[in-house]
């Protein structure tokens, strides 16, 4: 029984290795069908030994794998491994992947020319720079007066200014 018991011991460990390493390699199920049969293995094992021992094992295991599957994806990527391999957290702020945000923000309410024809996007030039921008709605024509809106992350948003909606109407 000596022998039998480090055989189970073995098999088992060796599943939990091979469950570990699916987690952490792309190998779409291999090594987690390798370590299913390392623990049946295992379970067949134990059912030679005797059958209580076999019995014990497939309901401690039945048990033991959602758990370990459970811890792992809890603290593996916290761990020193994990921050290794995994990708970081994504950007939670809001605009934290734009770069070009927070200067296109302080433009609300500045007015300038609209270069091209906005159909409803085309370019605008507020304080000396291009921008791209697209009409608040329809069509604006290039030449006319525009006042910035509204600004969220590189979408800039404007509108006729009043003057130049008054002579079109």
């Amino acid at each position: 029984m000596g022998n039998d018991t480090v055989v189970i011991a073995v098999t088992i460990l060796l599943g939990l290795v091979l469950m570990l390493l699916e987690i952490i390699t792309p190998t779409f199920g291999v090594l987690f069908g390798l370590g299913l049969m390392s623990f049946a293995v295992a379970i067949w094992r134990g059912f030679a030994v005797d059958a209580t021992l076999g019995w014990t094992l497939l309901i401690a295991l039945l048990a033991a794998i959602p758990a370990y599957f459970v811890i792992l994806v809890k603290f593996l990527p916290h761990s020193p491994l994990g921050r290794h391999i995994f990708l970081g957290k994504a950007p939670s702020a809001q605009n934290d992947a734009a770069p070009e945000s927070p200067r296109l923000s302080e433009l609300v309410g500045k007015q300038g020319r609209a270069e091209t024809p906005l159909r409803p996007g085309g370019a605008v030039r507020i304080d000396g720079s291009r921008i791209m921008a697209r009409a608040e709605r329809g069509f604006i024509e290039s030449g006319t007066t525009v006042t910035v809106i509204k600004a969220h992350g590189t979408d800039v948003v404007v509108r006729a200014a009043e003057a130049e909606r008054k002579t079109l109407s």
